[in-house]
């Protein structure tokens, strides 16, 4: 594949989650794309949303094991099932029983 663009500074990579079922015939394949623009454009038509994602680690919740310090990728189920890439944020270390607080930002175009 080849990309170009009508701008200098707009670079993008890929990234994937492979998840190979119990099984281990099959496979479901995860991906997005992260657009790096150093352009120093921007563009019209986007709407960003801070999101603040708070969550209790607990049994309850189908969690409750101490979670280790880590990037979190947080996803939505779109209407066709396939998943949408909302956004990312870092986790400190999370004991059992305590809470969690993921914040990111949503671009929105239209």
């Amino acid at each position: 594949m080849e990309t170009s663009y009508l701008t200098e500074g707009i670079g993008w990579h890929a990234e994937y989650v492979a998840l190979v079922h119990e099984d281990e015939k099959k496979l479901d394949l995860s991906a997005w794309v992260s657009i790096n623009n150093q352009s120093g454009t921007d563009y019209e038509h986007e709407k960003k949303v801070n999101v603040k994602l708070e969550f209790v680690n607990s049994e309850k919740n189908g969690l409750g094991l101490p979670i280790p310090a880590g990037t979190v990728r947080v996803y939505k189920s779109d209407v066709d099932q396939s998943q949408v890439f909302l956004g990312e944020d870092r986790i400190d270390h999370t004991p059992k029983d305590e809470e969690a607080v993921l914040k990111y930002t949503v671009l929105y175009r239209w």
